[in-house]
């Protein structure tokens, strides 16, 4: 009997090491896939944006369970499987050996699950431990789920192997022979020429998990017979690509029924097994020529994404596309501030002032502005959450003190969701936690769904509004969210809220994203609000006009019927993750967060003070901003900047610009507060509410673990917060 050999001294002739080896060397694309996957579980790679989150305690029908494990580990063993078939027809030729072995594939799946298995390794370690410190989830539940992702992906890979790779038994046999052409041509089949001699430097190959063995010598065997075995799966890989792009397409076109919303990390896993398995087709066509091919396709793709043929259309819901756009340019600009139009929507808010005034019962009472920062959704819990708490402590005399609301992103969601609900609901107690934990709960999970199954191919779906027709994208699938997050209260046109603004019965909100094409704010508001357009004293300057007022440019598309959910996500616009959206105009206009200009709203409120000053100075005690603040620490420390790497030496030009935003809209706020109060004769104060105290605990993301929850909860009982909650009900009531 042979004696065992001694595989640990022969590390380089070992099958799986030559296998890993061989990834490093030509399977840059493969790894990308990998770098990618340990990078999310890692919180290493868009950790900002909340994926690690999907990945670690993945959601499904608004659980995080077994199930919701299950399916996300049934996912990720077809992305392991697909890695396995890619390679396999990447590698197979260069190892003949495996034609004499039962089950080739099988055997070289075995050999090549060094990084599928480091990858479970490390997902199931950093999801137990996320799962109990970050969701609070007892340590049995938590270890229960990681068992259910490891048999969900012992599951699919059990079904690929038997359905699709077995000589035995295949479900599918009768519908692939009659895809046996298109199939054949989906995936090339190899020729003698691509037989090498790689197999007679491989001395130990896995038989299985717990056994090895010495390699066979393949010399006596002739080519034509080595080729064909090799390549007995090719067809059953073809067949394999195309029931993938069909279940991504399927749960894209079913994605309106919830059982079919299956959790975000799983629909990533199969994105990447498509695209995993993409990269095999073209492998197979075009070997050596592949990465000069990659190329091509990349540039291909490129220029023919010029064409508005391919242009994908992301719609503010509610405006109309039907009609011809609106002309951008400075005569229309200009049009939207003349003197009458000026005049009148002074006059209007002038009168809504006074409403105002007598709705607080007070002959000089303070003029309350809250300013609210951008920050995903815990900018939005922690701005209702505070709203809440304020008015909880002013008996209701918060929002009747309060004349503008003003920000950006996550913030004015949540002070819109507020003001909807005290509107709704005038005079009535309502439940706190309740509403407040419906609004925190997750907004991500369908909109990566959506992105990896719809947006990134083909998207057929549409819904209507009247005569209007939509794309149901990932900025539908937000605001659907959205809806059911806040009780649909805020699915409403934006004319809803016109006579309450004007009335006074609630305070004046404006949306101010930001106009890609020029830089120029977007005004949107339900009520009147050219005068917040101008930076000088007349219209005849471009410079003067900073911004744009929404309703009139397009009064004619029906402005005063967009969605009050289009207008926050049009303020709301996460990069990447929610799409910019497109107004019909022309030349089109694209939108961006309002955070990039004026991430708390200060500087148009401020506008607002200079446009109403003399009313102010007569009627009112003084303005009262309350900053609420959740978009980071304000973080004063001076860093050491030498001893920079050379990367860093390339990015930091304009990394350093970006790592100082916010600081420098807070100087820029700073002098303007400073030379406001030169101009302005009664106090102006700023009351400033910070999530964060002492270090930034809280993602920036649409999505809010249990931890996450809990510590927003916390931040409105820091000693500085309950002293500046005080000091604010000292001055409304």
């Amino acid at each position: 009997m042979a004696s065992q050999p001694h595989i640990f001294t022969r590390w380089g002739r070992f099958f799986p090491i030559q296998l890993l080896a061989l990834h490093f060397k030509r399977s840059l694309i493969l790894l990308l896939f990998w770098v990618l996957l340990f990078g999310f579980v890692t919180h290493s790679i868009a950790e900002t944006y909340g994926i690690p989150l999907l990945f670690l305690a993945p959601e499904y029908l608004g659980q995080v369970g077994p199930l919701s494990f299950f399916l996300t580990g049934f996912f990720g063993g077809l992305f392991f499987m697909a890695f396995h078939v890619s390679t396999y027809i990447y590698y197979s030729h260069k190892f003949t050996f495996l034609a004499t072995l039962e089950k080739p594939l099988y055997r070289f799946s075995i050999n090549n699950s060094i990084l599928p298995f480091a990858f479970a390794l490390v997902y199931l370690i950093y999801s137990f431990q996320f799962q109990t410190h970050q969701e609070g989830i007892p340590a049995i539940q938590a270890f229960l789920n990681i068992v259910m992702w490891s048999l969900g992906a012992v599951v699919s890979i059990s079904l690929v192997f038997t359905y699709f790779f077995s000589t035995n038994r295949n479900l599918f046999e009768g519908l692939e022979k009659r895809l046996e052409k298109p199939l054949d041509l989906l995936v090339k089949k190899s020729s003698e020429s691509d037989l090498s001699g790689d197999s007679r430097k491989t001395r130990y190959y896995l038989r299985n998990f717990v056994s090895f063995r010495m390699v066979r010598p393949t010399e006596h065997y002739p080519p034509k017979i080595l080729n064909g075995i090799l390549d007995k799966h090719h067809r059953n890989a073809g067949f394999f690509i195309v029931v993938m792009f069909v279940l991504i397409l399927g749960f894209g076109l079913l994605r309106e029924y919830d059982w079919a919303n299956i959790p975000a990390a799983g629909s990533i896993f199969l994105l990447f097994t498509l695209y995993l398995m993409f990269t095999a087709i073209l492998h197979s066509w075009l070997r050596s020529w592949y990465a000069f091919g990659v190329a091509v396709i990349l540039i291909g793709l490129q220029f023919v994404s010029q064409f508005s043929v391919f242009e994908k259309v992301n719609h503010a819901f509610g405006l109309d596309y039907q009609n011809p756009p609106i002309r951008y340019n400075f005569p229309a600009i200009q049009a939207l501030t003349t003197d009458s139009i000026l005049t009148f929507d002074r006059n209007l808010e002038l009168k809504a002032l006074q409403k105002w005034r007598s709705r607080t019962g007070s002959e000089k009472p303070k003029l309350v502005i809250i300013n609210t920062s951008g920050g995903g959704l815990r900018s939005a819990v922690f701005t209702y959450a505070v709203m809440e708490r304020l008015d909880s402590l002013t008996a209701g005399k918060l929002l009747s003190h309060t004349r503008l609301i003003s920000g950006a992103s996550g913030g004015m969601m949540g002070a819109a969701y507020y003001r909807a609900v005290r509107h709704q609901y005038a005079n009535v107690l309502l439940p706190e936690k309740p509403l407040k934990q419906q609004l925190s709960n997750d907004l991500l999970n369908p909109i990566v769904f959506t992105l990896a199954t719809s947006d990134l191919f083909f998207n057929p779906l549409r819904w209507n509004i009247g005569d209007q027709a939509y794309n149901k994208d990932r900025g539908y699938a937000f605001e659907q969210a959205l809806n059911k997050n806040t009780f649909e209260l805020l699915n409403v046109p934006l004319a809803h809220y016109t006579r309450p603004e004007l009335e006074a019965t609630i305070p004046k909100m404006v949306f101010s994203p930001i106009i890609v094409n020029d830089g120029r704010r977007l005004l949107i508001s339900s009520s009147p609000s050219s005068y917040l357009a101008l930076t000088g004293p007349n219209n005849s300057v471009s410079e003067f006009h900073d911004g744009i007022e929404f309703q009139r440019l397009f009064k004619d598309l029906r402005s005063d019927s967009l969605l009050f959910t289009s207008a926050i996500r049009m303020s709301a616009s996460f990069p990447y993750i929610t799409p910019l959206i497109n107004l019909p105009s022309e030349p089109a206009m694209e939108l961006i967060d309002a955070g990039a200009r004026d991430n708390n709203g200060f500087e148009l409120s401020l506008r607002y003070v200079y446009q109403f000053n003399e009313w102010i100075e007569e009627h009112t005690s003084g303005v009262l901003f309350v900053r609420l603040l959740s978009d980071g620490l304000k973080d004063t420390r001076i860093n050491d900047e030498r001893n920079r790497s050379i990367l860093e030496n390339v990015v930091n030009p304009v990394g350093g610009v970006i790592k100082s935003f916010d600081n420098m809209q807070d100087f820029n706020q700073s002098q303007l507060l400073q030379l406001a109060s030169e101009w302005c004769n009664v106090p102006l104060e700023v009351i400033e509410l910070n999530l964060f105290q002492e270090r930034e605990e809280v993602s920036l993301s649409w999505h809010l673990t249990q931890s996450e929850k809990n510590q927003i909860e916390k931040s409105l009982n820091a000693s500085e917060n309950l002293n500046r909650f005080d000091y604010i009900v000292d001055q409304i009531k």
